[in-house]
């Protein structure tokens, strides 16, 4: 990078803006710019006037007033915009502009969303109006709503929002669309360069899999989202509080399980630390709510898998338990694995799920073992083996069938409490793979349940 450049980096990173008038340079805030920055752009004056005038396309070094440029031609291929979203956060919006408009690959559209701001974000805002920045006020007090306000007023092919706090590096953009190399590529993101207050190290994200991103979010707010998938998702339509749960964490969650792959760039976000942001002020409340909240395990579709032994007595009991379960019903997607062999038993079950309330239900009948199997003495040697192939084969059809990152596995004659499976998740932890809970055997008067020696 040359000296110019750095400068301008330095100065963008400072939140100061740097104008060329004539043969001059002039910047504001003053304040920002400390001695031996200002005789480093006095040493550099030439080169910083040329990377100005050759990056705005006017000529100013006669003093004289440009002439006018002929009209550009419009952009073919893919356009991108960048949604600002500030919420008092005025003395930091400079910055961020400037990051955009110092783009390599420059931004197709650039809207500030001021979210119910007091300071001067609006004032900020429309300084740069000249240089094609929108400014659009909402009154939503919560930055998921304040995103999608600003999505919903966008044109852009590709979609960035950038918190106002921080600010982009100059080939941000760029590199980012360069990963988008396939139409399953929905997500781009980067590694994080902390700076400020708190912490001044720089992350090393992973590579992305499904699997991690369900346990960890690595992934910034300030990604490159292609717009087709965030049309797709229902993540906007969720209501979240947005001090309890990772607004951001739950839209990369849905962009996945929506099939998205996501790509990671190998340019750096900015990220600013200070006092006043809000995962500061979300700290304690969200240590308090636990993995369940922070995780996002509330909004989580669970598959239920039950296998059903054609036994009367055990689906008299278990219908009713999943009529009075407490887990959202429309958050269920009841799997009945049907190994009874018994057709009288399966008309039964078809007549419960023509009535259920439960929207997504699959029936499938399945001979996994001998008929009656499941009542026999398992203390037999040869009864006990056979319950094991039977229950591999089953469980290999719950494993094709499987499209939800959490399943809850229930024996037809087992009816636990019927707000078990909250209780269930809220024992998870981002290194917690399953959670059981012991149940009374039907075989001894003794509770069965896993050890630490999974004895």
């Amino acid at each position: 990078m040359s000296s110019a450049a750095t400068i301008l980096a330095e100065l963008t990173r400072r939140g100061v803006r740097l104008e060329a008038h004539g043969d001059r340079l002039r910047f504001h805030p003053e304040s920002a710019v400390p001695a031996e920055l200002r005789q480093r752009m006095k040493q550099n004056k030439t080169a910083l006037l040329a990377l100005l005038n050759g990056s705005n396309g006017k000529t100013t070094t006669n003093g004289q007033a440009p002439k006018q440029q002929p009209a550009k031609p419009k952009k073919s291929g893919p356009t991108i915009s960048v949604i600002i979203t500030s919420h008092n956060y005025a003395r930091y919006l400079e910055a961020a502009i400037l990051s955009v408009l110092a783009q390599t690959r420059p931004a197709d559209e650039i809207i500030v969303v001021d979210d119910a701001s007091t300071d001067d974000t609006k004032k900020v805002a429309e300084r740069f109006a000249g240089d094609g920045v929108k400014y659009l006020r909402v009154e939503h007090k919560n930055a998921h709503q304040t995103r999608y306000s600003g999505f919903r007023a966008s044109s852009g092919d590709f979609i960035l929002f950038l918190d106002a706090d921080n600010y982009l590096t100059r080939d941000y953009i760029a590199n980012g669309l360069k990963e988008f190399t396939h139409r399953n590529v929905g997500v781009v993101y980067a590694d994080l360069q902390r700076f400020g207050l708190y912490a001044s190290n720089r992350t090393n994200f992973p590579k992305f899999s499904r699997g991690l991103l369900m346990r960890d979010n690595f992934v910034d707010t300030c990604a490159i989202i292609r717009r087709e998938a965030l049309e797709i998702t229902d993540a906007f339509s969720i209501e979240v509080d947005h001090l309890l749960t990772p607004e951001d964490y739950l839209m990369f969650q849905r962009l996945a399980q929506d099939g998205w792959e996501f790509r990671k760039q190998k340019s750096v976000l900015m990220y600013r630390t200070h006092g006043e942001q809000k995962n500061v002020r979300a700290f304690k409340p969200r240590q308090q709510s636990g993995y369940f909240t922070t995780g996002c395990l509330k909004f989580h579709d669970i598959t239920l898998f039950i296998p059903l032994a054609g036994r009367d007595y055990a689906w008299d009991q278990q219908c009713r338990f999943l009529e009075r379960q407490t887990w959202p019903h429309e958050q269920i997607r009841l799997i009945l694995c049907d190994t009874g062999q018994r057709p009288e038993f399966s008309h039964r079950v078809r007549e419960w799920i023509a009535g259920c309330d439960y929207p997504d239900v699959r029936h499938f009948t399945f001979n996994a073992a001998r008929k009656g199997l499941a009542d026999d003495n398992r203390y037999n040697r040869k009864t006990e083996r056979d319950v094991q192939y039977a229950m591999c084969r089953i469980y290999n059809r719950l494993r094709s069938a499987l499209e939800t990152d959490y399943c809850w596995i229930l024996e037809d004659d087992i009816i636990p409490p019927d707000d078990v499976l909250e209780r269930l998740l809220r024992h998870f932890r981002k290194n917690v793979g399953c959670v059981s809970a012991p149940y009374l055997s039907r075989w001894d008067p003794h509770y069965v349940v896993w050890t630490a020696d999974r004895k």
